[in-house]
Order: C-alpha cells, then structure tokens, then sequence
C-alpha cells in the first residue's frame, strides 16, 4: 500500500515538473486557456448586443377601398403606404408573419387608418360570447338607431317568454328572433312567436311602448301579429340581408289597451 501511494506522489510530481519545465507544455495550455476565453468572451458580447439591440417589428398593410374614381388600386394603396410606415418608422414589412397589420380603409375621398385588434374578421367577434345566430354590429347598431330613441342601453339575458318585470314598466324592446334554422326551428315558432309578442305587450307601456323585432320567419310573425292587433301596431317594416337570408325588421308601437291575461280572458 506504502509502495502504491509513493509511486502516485512521485508521479504526480513529475507531471507538475513537465509543465514548469517543459516549454511546449506549457505553451499548449496557454492556447487552450485563451481559446476559452475567447469563445465566452464571444459569447457574451453577441448576448449583450442581442439585449442591446430593439426587436425590429414586422408589419404588413390591407387595404380595403370603395369608390369608383380612384386612379389606383387597393394592392398599390397598400404598397405605397406599407413603404411609407417603413420608412418611417423603420419597420420591417412581412405579409404572413408580422406583429402588427395596419389597416388602410378608403372610401371616395375619406382615407381611416387603424390597427387590427383580433385575426378574427368583425363580423365573427362576438360569435364566441354570443353563440352562432349572433348579429353584425352593423345590423344591431343599425336596429337601435332605427327609432332614433336616442337613450342609455343596458344588455340582459332573460325567458322572452317569462320577463322578470313589472306590467307596463318597459318603454323599448329590441330582440333577435329566432329565424329557425340554427336555434330553434320553424315549427316551434309558431308557439313561439304569439307567446313573445304577448309577454312582450304585457310589459311594455301602453300607447308609448315601442318593439323593433328582427326576423327571417317573416310568415309566422305575420301570423302571430295578426291575433295581437288589439295591443300591438306595426308602424314600419325594413327589409336586411342577413348572412344571404332576407329578413325583415318590424317596428311596433303598443296600443292604448290595457294587458289582460289570457287566464282572465278564459274567466270571462
């Protein structure tokens, strides 16, 4: 055992004398030791300058024109303003990965500039809040404004067939009606829409109470409306395409006559 550890010793001191005595070895070390130093010296300067340098953001310009005497294209529109922004603001233009999509809107003489929010076009938005039979905000805006009511509007969810109000307590409604082809179905709104112009008529206020009521079954409202002409008076009718269907909005005011149950009705 004494033997072993001697020769170790003496053969750790050698190698420790090489390297002090030997030039060659010594010279090999100082290489590999500068080599890496060199390479994370490398390393931490490409690092700092990747930290030091702005992220370029990539961008891309659609361009949505209407109007017929425009002396250019929507593509070349783009274009110029796309080479416009670069310059600019240094930007780099990608049309398939970019970070921001400038949207260039021109109609006749009017140019609006913005920046997408959403990849999702606007007229799938509200689709994954309100389901699939969701209305355009063009549509909805153009149905609240119709009257030209100009009030406060608050958003329920409530059984049109069951409000939770007082009789004669709301001045407006506004709905969407089924249409019957993606909720509901066309036979059940022949129930469905006498028991919604009913409940509707028992709480809107009588001669004053308005209704602006959306639907593509144009048939079986004209039914339904037809056994509710004692509370309710149709005052206008406007026709929209929806999704490629052709329905029609209805604008209603309530009659002077008072809401009587139809459990009272059968009483008497």
């Amino acid at each position: 055992r004494n033997v072993k550890k001697e020769f170790t010793s003496h053969a750790l001191d050698s190698h420790i004398l090489d390297y002090y005595e030997n030039p060659a070895i010594k010279e090999d070390v100082s290489t590999l030791v500068g080599d890496d130093l060199a390479s994370c010296k490398d390393e931490t300067d490409e690092s700092s300058k990747e930290e030091t340098e702005p992220q370029v953001l990539k961008f891309r310009v659609t361009c949505n024109r209407a109007g017929e005497k425009h002396c250019f294209t929507s593509n070349e529109a783009a274009r110029d303003f796309g080479g416009a922004v670069q310059d600019y603001f240094k930007w780099k233009a990608d049309m398939t990965n970019f970070d921001v999509e400038i949207l260039l809107n021109i109609h006749d003489n009017e140019v609006i500039v913005g920046i997408a929010l959403t990849e999702e076009s606007l007229h799938r938005r509200n689709i994954t809040h309100f389901g699939p039979t969701t209305l355009r905000s063009t549509l909805a805006y153009g149905m609240l404004s119709k009257p030209s009511w100009g009030l406060p509007i608050d958003a329920v969810q409530w059984d049109i067939c069951n409000l939770p109000l007082r009789t004669g307590s709301v001045d407006i409604i506004v709905t969407d009606l089924p249409f019957g082809k993606r909720m509901g179905s066309k036979k059940r709104n022949w129930n469905l829409y006498p028991a919604c112009l009913r409940e509707m008529s028992r709480v809107c206020t009588p001669t004053t109470g308005r209704a602006v009521l959306l639907t593509q079954d144009t048939k079986c409202f004209t039914k339904a409306l037809s056994g509710m002409r004692h509370v309710w008076r149709k005052v206008d009718t406007v026709w929209v395409n929806v999704g490629g269907l052709r329905a029609a909005v209805y604008v209603l005011i309530r009659t002077p006559q008072a809401f009587v149950h139809p459990s009272e009705q059968d009483g008497e």
